[in-house]
C-alpha cells in the first residue's frame, strides 16, 4: 500500500523490540481497520435486528445486503489497487504531494463509475425495494471511497486519528441504529441506513486526513 515504506521506515529503523512491535501494530491498524469495522458492524447490526424482533429471514437478508456491498466494492478496488498505490508512491518519492488528492478523487470516481454500471443491475434483480436499492448502492460507493482512501492513508503518520475515525464510525452507526429503531422506523431500512451513516462518516474522516496532510496547490 502506498507510502507504507516511507513513513514506517523511521519506526522500523529504531532499535528495540517495542519499536518494531509498534510499527507492525500501526501497519495492522491501517490495513485491517475497515475490515474489522465491517465485521463489527455486521455483528452489531445482526444483534440489533434480533433485539427488535426481526425474523431470521430478514436478518439474513440484511446481512447479505451489507456483505455483497463489501465484497463488490473490494472486487472493484482490487483491479485498480496496484496502479493507485504505484502512482501515489511515485508522487511521494518525487515530493509531488499536490497530486495526491486529485488522484484520489479521480481514481475513486473511475471505480464508482465502472462499479455502479456492474453492481446496479445486480441490485435491481435482488428483490430490493427502491429505498433499499438506493441505500445499498450508496453503501457500495462509500466503501469504494473507504478502500481507496485507506491505500493513501498509509502515507500518513497520524495513526491515532485514523484509529479514532474507525472507532467513531462504529459508535455512531450503533447510535443511529438505536435512534431510528426507537422512533419505530422500518427495521430493515433503519439498520441499512445506519451502516451507510457509519461508513459515510469514515469516508469524511479519510478525506479530512488526506486534505490535512496533502495540499492542493499544483503550481
Amino acid at each position: 500500500m502506498a507510502g507504507i515504506g516511507f513513513e514506517l521506515r523511521k519506526v522500523f529503523d529504531q532499535k528495540g523490540l517495542f519499536s518494531r512491535a509498534k510499527a507492525y501494530g500501526y501497519t495492522g491498524v491501517i490495513y485491517a481497520g475497515p475490515m474489522v469495522l465491517g465485521g463489527t458492524l455486521i455483528f452489531g447490526i445482526s444483534y440489533l435486528a434480533g433485539y427488535v424482533g426481526l425474523n431470521r429471514l430478514d436478518r439474513d437478508f440484511l446481512t447479505s445486503m451489507i456483505t455483497y456491498a463489501i465484497l463488490a466494492s473490494l472486487t472493484v478496488n482490487s483491479f485498480f489497487s496496484y496502479a493507485v498505490t504505484r502512482f501515489a508512491s511515485d508522487m511521494l518519492y518525487e515530493e509531488k504531494e499536490a497530486y495526491i488528492i486529485p488522484s484520489f478523487w479521480g481514481s475513486s470516481a473511475t471505480m464508482i463509475g465502472i462499479g455502479a454500471l456492474l453492481y446496479t443491475p445486480f441490485l435491481m434483480f435482488s428483490g430490493l425495494t427502491p429505498v433499499q436499492l438506493v441505500l445499498n448502492l450508496t453503501l457500495f460507493m462509500e466503501l469504494i471511497f473507504v478502500w481507496n482512501g485507506v491505500q493513501y492513508l498509509t502515507a500518513l503518520k497520524d495513526y491515532k486519528s485514523i484509529l479514532l475515525a474507525f472507532l467513531a464510525a462504529s459508535v455512531i452507526t450503533f447510535l443511529v441504529g438505536w435512534c431510528l429503531l426507537a422512533i419505530k422506523f422500518p427495521a430493515l431500512t433503519a439498520l441499512l441506513l445506519s451502516v451507510c451513516v457509519g461508513y459515510g462518516l469514515m469516508f469524511l474522516g479519510i478525506v479530512y486526513l488526506l486534505a490535512r496532510y496533502f495540499p492542493l496547490d499544483l503550481e
